[in-house]
């Protein structure tokens, strides 16, 4: 469509028609640049993610090539598109109803309610897990005290009021190439925070690996180095991909017993 777009813009360039050459400038420049976010795709993104959003501005382009621009053609060489409009708008409205059952499905499943009041909101199963979480926090945790979720789970906080005390809420490939997964261990160490919960996360549709294992290993040593495991629900994080969420405390060293001074008599 594009190659046929910038063939028919010389045409009417060659011939002085400026207004059909306006129109196929815009034309040309939005195909451009629907390419070139259709170009993004390559990056293991998908539509069921934030691909959907890349392949938006192709898939208008190809609605309107085809219920307008199309026909358009036809009729100035006094053809009928009456037959093309009716297959493509049945076409249309298939791939529409499709995607349309793929989304009702996709609500049937966000059947818990996580939160409360204002804060509420639907999700799947997971959603449970998550309001025993705060459940377990709300009992637990004094006023003032602070929580990290990782790999990432901010949500988390703001529902428990409670504040990650390092500028690191998202621990993911990303964020340790761009800050340095050194600086964010050393965030982490001099603010550490009252309590640490482990959240499952998938990351298969970035391709990566397992938080602790795969990624941000350094970070995971830091974590069990100085926090003991106090609950958990569900199964354990980044063992088998199962869904589960562990809580830890920050272990605290307590001061060991006064003993006597070995060089007094």
């Amino acid at each position: 469509m594009t190659v046929a777009n910038a063939w028919a813009w010389h045409k009417a360039d060659t011939r002085g028609e400026t207004v059909l050459r306006d129109q196929l400038t815009t034309r040309l420049i939005i195909l451009l640049f629907a390419l070139v976010l259709l170009g993004k795709m390559g990056f293991n993104v998908h539509l069921y993610h934030y691909g959907f959003a890349l392949a938006m501005p192709a898939a208008l382009i190809v609605c309107t090539g085809a219920l307008a621009w199309v026909p358009a053609w036809i009729k100035r060489r006094n053809g009928d598109a009456r037959i093309w409009l009716a297959m493509m708008g049945a076409l249309v409205v298939v791939a529409s109803i499709s995607h349309l059952l793929i989304e009702i499905s996709w609500w049937r499943q966000k059947d818990v309610v996580v939160g409360s009041g204002a804060d509420s909101f639907l999700a799947d199963g997971r959603g449970r897990y998550v309001n025993g979480l705060l459940q377990e926090l709300g009992r637990g945790c004094h006023a003032g005290e602070t929580l990290a979720v990782l790999p990432e789970g901010c949500m988390i906080n703001f529902l428990a009021r409670r504040v990650n005390p390092t500028p690191y809420f998202m621990n993911i490939p990303v964020e340790g190439l761009y800050y340095g997964e050194a600086r964010i261990v050393q965030a982490y160490a001099a603010h550490p925070p009252d309590w640490v919960a482990l959240v499952e996360r998938d990351y298969s549709d970035l391709g990566i690996g397992v938080f602790g294992r795969d990624q941000e290993v350094a970070l995971m040593a830091w974590v069990k180095q100085n926090y003991e495991p106090v609950w958990q629900i569900g199964h354990e994080p980044f063992r088998d991909g199962r869904f589960g969420i562990l809580l830890l405390r920050h272990r605290v060293e307590l001061p060991g017993p006064d003993l006597p001074d070995s060089s007094s008599p």
